[in-house]
């Protein structure tokens, strides 16, 4: 799985795109969190810190491997990218929980019999009813616009990330002439290791690390067969998902006229 010329091209553009993006963002949640103050838990202190570590999240892993990479990357680097990658799909399912929460508080959202909301109740899905059922069409429109990424893709993802394994990163993507010379290669290590010719194995496993190109794919799960996701390309589209939506969100709120909570 590697991408190509057409996709590094489009990933290259919505990675220029993240720098006017997060100012804007940081622009609209900071004008909400100081028109609705009750909302700064959520919109301030939430939603633009989370908003931070994500662009950072973003920023480390096209440094560590930039769609152009060739080189396979060292273990620390591996590592390294495993971690913010984690941190940028727990975030950004975090920072849609903040973006919920900002709007309940924001605009008095009560469940059954005028009750608070609490916990679970509170969240974009479409079992957040209360939430949705408050929602203006204009907002909703754009909610249903991405239910399914966030029913498919996102959720999936960070749930595995949060209660089965965190990402996993192979070391290497091998082609089917690689694959080849890798089994060969194990067997003859097989064969050495069994024969005592230690200084061979040696020289054989240095031989297993020259094979295969770096991979651009994570792997959420090994309970379940589940389908690699290339990683670039997934943090991108989530990045804009969030961008679209907290966009919507904060031009509604700094629109509607202001109630004092009482």
């Amino acid at each position: 799985m590697q991408y190509s010329l057409q996709d590094k091209y489009e990933l290259n553009e919505k990675l220029r795109c993240t720098t006017w993006q997060y100012s804007k963002m940081l622009s609209l949640f900071r004008k909400v969190s100081e028109r609705y103050p009750e909302t700064k838990e959520y919109s301030f202190y939430g939603f633009l810190r989370r908003l931070k570590l994500i662009q950072r999240c973003i920023q480390k892993t096209f440094s560590i491997f930039p769609i152009e990479l060739t080189a396979k990357l060292s273990g620390e680097d591996n590592t390294d990218l495993e971690i913010y990658i984690h941190s940028a799909l727990i975030n950004i399912y975090g920072a849609l929980d903040n973006i919920a929460w900002t709007w309940v508080v924001a605009m008095d959202v009560k469940g059954k019999n005028e009750t608070q909301l609490k916990g679970m109740q509170v969240g974009l899905g479409k079992n957040n009813k209360y939430v949705r059922d408050s929602l203006p069409d204009e907002i909703l429109l754009t909610l249903e616009k991405i239910d399914r990424w966030n029913k498919e893709f996102l959720s999936p993802l960070r749930h595995a990330c949060a209660h089965k394994c965190p990402p996993y990163i192979p070391p290497s993507c091998l082609s089917t002439e690689d694959d080849r010379t890798y089994r060969n290669i194990e067997e003859q290590i097989n064969s050495e290791y069994s024969n005592g010719n230690f200084n061979t194995v040696k020289t054989l496993y240095a031989q297993l690390e020259t094979l295969g190109s770096p991979a651009p794919y994570l792997i959420p799960s090994f309970a379940h067969e589940s389908e690699p996701v290339m990683f670039h390309k997934t943090i991108l589209d989530d990045w804009n998902k969030l961008f679209t939506l907290s966009c919507s969100f904060a031009d509604y709120l700094l629109t509607v006229p202001y109630i004092q909570p009482e």
